[in-house]
């Protein structure tokens, strides 16, 4: 749960929460853990409209405090990263030209979200994998066709949601950065299980079916 809870000068919300591996199936959080979940997520509605200076420059406040309330229910049927995700769902609502006003676990490793074994990035013909550790070497320049249950576009669309961005390019830079964590591939529904995520690539002509295992912690040098 967090234990701390502020805002950058470039108004970045970070957490700063007590790491503990998700077990898997996840599974949802306390009583007590909820109540303070919910207890943040209204101090984080309550701060973000004095923070910045233009919290509703395209979102209305009724439809951020729809979506807030609408969490607030939410929490205690949700597991710990589920909470988060959508937390950061919320924080990206705010819309275009706020790329700094974000949720991002690559800053905060106390958030305890991992990443998978390979590196995404979005060329004009498709979702590639551009490097992978030596493993998953045979599917380094492949185009990704699927990720978990959805198609690689789908899954693209989903994960965008909530990247907070100040153009179409920011996402182009950030979502495949974001497609290699399982808390989110999981949370968003693109993927069933949290230990590992299957990819199909096409390669050669070839589909090959790959099951990514997750790998270790999230660092800042994983988002340059």
């Amino acid at each position: 749960m967090i234990r701390a809870f502020f805002l950058t000068i470039l108004f970045s919300i970070i957490f700063v929460v007590s790491g503990f591996p998700q077990k898997n199936p996840p599974q949802t959080v306390s009583q007590s853990e909820s109540e303070n979940w919910q207890e943040d997520l209204r101090f984080m509605a309550k701060e973000m409209p004095k923070k910045h200076i233009s919290l509703f420059h395209t979102l209305s406040p009724e439809q951020f405090e729809k979506a807030v309330e609408n969490l607030d229910k939410r929490i205690p049927s949700l597991s710990r990263h589920q909470i988060i995700v959508e937390m950061m769902k919320i924080v990206a609502m705010i819309g275009e030209r706020d790329g700094h006003t974000s949720l991002n676990p690559f800053f905060n490793p106390n958030m305890d979200f991992h990443s998978l074994a390979v590196e995404f990035y979005l060329f004009e013909d498709g979702l590639f994998i551009r490097s992978a550790e030596k493993q998953y070497a045979n599917i380094v320049g492949g185009r990704v066709i699927k990720i978990g249950n959805l198609s690689a576009q789908e899954a693209y669309q989903a994960v965008s949601e909530i990247v907070s961005r100040d153009n179409d390019m920011t996402w182009k830079q950030r979502v495949p950065k974001f497609l290699i964590i399982p808390e989110i591939l999981h949370a968003l529904g693109i993927t069933d299980r949290i230990d590992n995520v299957q990819v199909v690539v096409e390669k050669n002509g070839k589909h090959i079916a790959v099951e990514l295992e997750t790998q270790g912690k999230l660092t800042e040098r994983g988002f340059q």
